[in-house]
């Protein structure tokens, strides 16, 4: 029996729709956070009534994939070590973090999963990194001064969802 060059193996649609879903999880993560990022650069302080209804969504969102078995109890539990350190971190800092830092990180954790608060949470402090950098180098800020981390978490989460899109 000959093979009409199409070949379709057993498991691979269903893998193919999982990681299309991650993806499209993933870019509404980092499209959440839009409002998040105007509040940010305008107050330097983010929501709390946008931030609990992130949240919200987001712990639905999250028991709907368990219910429908797209994702497991782990799963769930490392989505929200991200976040829940950032909040850690804020506490023990001092503040130094803003909670609502932690609690933008959580949210990406709740509706993207794991893999895109972690990448983005790292890429958005590379890029925090690189424009307090240039800002200093600039005379713009000194070393006192705070800058908002919600834009660079954004651009974190965009660029971690776009090198997961590429296969990177």
């Amino acid at each position: 029996m000959e093979n009409s060059g199409c070949r379709k193996e057993h498991g691979t649609g269903h893998r193919y729709e999982k990681m299309k879903t991650d993806l499209y999880l993933e870019a509404a993560a980092a499209l959440m956070l839009l409002p998040c990022v105007v509040t940010d650069i305008r107050r330097r302080t983010v929501s709390c009534r946008y931030l609990l209804a992130l949240l919200a969504g987001g712990a639905c969102l999250r028991t709907a994939l368990l219910v429908q078995h797209r994702c497991g109890l782990w799963q769930t539990v490392f989505s929200l070590l991200p976040g829940g350190a950032m909040l850690i971190l804020s506490r023990v800092t001092g503040k130094q973090i803003g909670e609502g830092d932690g609690a933008c990180v959580l949210a990406v954790g709740l509706v993207g999963g794991a893999w895109i608060a972690s990448a983005g949470t790292l890429l958005g402090l590379f890029f925090s990194g690189a424009l307090c950098a240039v800002l200093f180098v600039c005379r713009r800020v000194s070393l006192q001064s705070r800058i908002a981390f919600v834009p660079c978490l954004f651009m974190g989460t965009a660029a971690g969802t776009l090198l997961h899109w590429y296969g990177l």
